[in-house]
C-alpha cells in the first residue's frame, strides 16, 4: 500500500512538472514560427523597394543625376520603414504616394513630404522653405517634412546653439558645420513658418540613397534585419526557460501530494491497529 502511494505521488508530480515544460515548449515553437513568417515579410520588403528602384528609377532615369535619389530616397523609407515594423509582426505603415503631389509619403495618416537636398550648404532645410512657400498650408495641416539623418542632426545641433556658442564653437572655414551653417540654419527658422518639430530625420543618410550606393544600403538593412531577428528569437528562448516561480509551484505540488500521501498512509496504519476514527486522540 505504501509503495504504491508513494508510486502514485511521484507520477503525479512527474506529470505536473511534464505539464509546465510542454507548455514552455509550445510557447516558444509558436513564437518561433511566428518570427519566422516576419523576418521573411520584412526581407520582402526591402527586396520590394529593391526591385522598385531598379525597374521604376534607374532603368527609366527618373529624375535625371540631380533628382534621381530623391526618388530612390522615398522608396528606400517606405522598404526600410515598413520593413522595420514586420520584423516585429507589425503592420505596414508607410504609403508610398508618387503622385508629383505635395505629399510623398504616408504614414500612419500623416503627410510626409521628403527633401534630401545637399546643394546650397542649408542641409535640405532651402527645399524645405520653398516646398513650404508653395504649399502655405502644409504644415498647418498636419504635414511634416523629412530630410536625411545626417542633415537632421546638424540642424538640431546648429538650431539650439547660441550665438556666443556658434561664435566660439564654429569654424569660419574647413571640415564640419560652420559660422555660417549656423547663420543659415537660424534664418530658416527666423520667420515662424516652421518649426523644428515640423521637420524629422530619415532612416537613412543623404549618402546611403545615391544612385551607385542604394544596393549596398538596403542588403546592410537587410544583415541588420537578421540580426534583430536573432536577438528576437533569443529573447523568446529565454522567456521558455523555466522560471524560480514554476519551479516554487512545483514545489509546493510535490509538497501538498506528499503530505498528503503521509496522512493516508498514517491514518491505514492506526486503523490497521483498531483505531476508529471518531476515537483519534488530539495528538493522533
Amino acid at each position: 500500500m505504501e509503495n504504491l502511494l508513494k508510486t502514485n505521488q511521484e507520477q503525479a508530480v512527474a506529470s505536473w512538472v511534464n505539464y509546465l515544460n510542454q507548455i514552455r515548449l509550445d510557447g516558444l515553437l509558436t513564437s518561433l514560427a511566428s518570427q519566422e513568417g516576419n523576418l521573411r515579410e520584412a526581407i520582402a520588403s526591402v527586396d520590394q523597394a529593391l526591385e522598385k528602384i531598379t525597374l521604376e528609377i534607374i532603368a527609366t532615369n527618373r529624375g535625371g543625376n540631380k533628382g534621381m535619389h530623391g526618388f530612390i530616397a522615398e522608396i528606400a523609407e517606405v522598404g526600410v520603414g515598413n520593413a522595420r515594423e514586420r520584423i516585429f509582426g507589425n503592420a505596414d505603415v508607410y504609403q508610398w504616394v508618387n503622385d508629383n503631389g505635395p505629399v510623398d509619403m504616408i504614414r500612419g495618416g500623416i503627410d510626409i513630404q521628403q527633401k534630401f537636398v545637399a546643394s546650397g550648404g542649408r542641409f535640405s532645410l532651402g527645399a524645405v522653405t520653398e516646398h513650404l512657400a508653395k504649399y502655405p498650408g502644409y504644415v498647418k495641416n498636419g504635414g511634416r517634412y523629412q530630410i536625411p539623418r545626417d542633415h537632421f542632426e546638424a540642424i538640431r545641433k546648429l538650431h539650439s546653439m547660441s550665438t556666443e556658442d556658434a561664435g566660439k564653437l564654429l569654424s569660419r572655414s574647413g571640415e564640419g558645420p560652420s559660422f555660417t551653417d549656423w547663420q543659415r540654419v537660424q534664418k530658416a527658422f527666423s520667420n515662424g513658418s516652421i518649426g523644428i518639430d515640423s521637420i524629422e530625420p530619415s532612416k537613412l543618410e543623404y549618402r546611403e540613397v545615391q544612385k551607385r550606393v542604394y544596393e549596398a544600403t538596403l542588403q546592410a538593412e537587410k544583415n541588420s534585419l537578421e540580426s534583430t531577428d536573432q536577438a528576437l528569437r533569443e529573447t523568446a528562448y529565454q522567456r521558455s526557460l523555466p522560471k524560480l516561480q514554476e519551479g516554487l509551484k512545483a514545489t509546493v505540488v510535490a509538497a501538498v501530494v506528499e503530505g498528503g500521501t503521509t496522512f493516508v498512509l498514517a491514518v491505514t496504519a492506526k486503523r490497521r491497529e483498531g483505531t476508529r476514527l471518531q476515537d483519534f486522540s488530539t495528538e493522533d
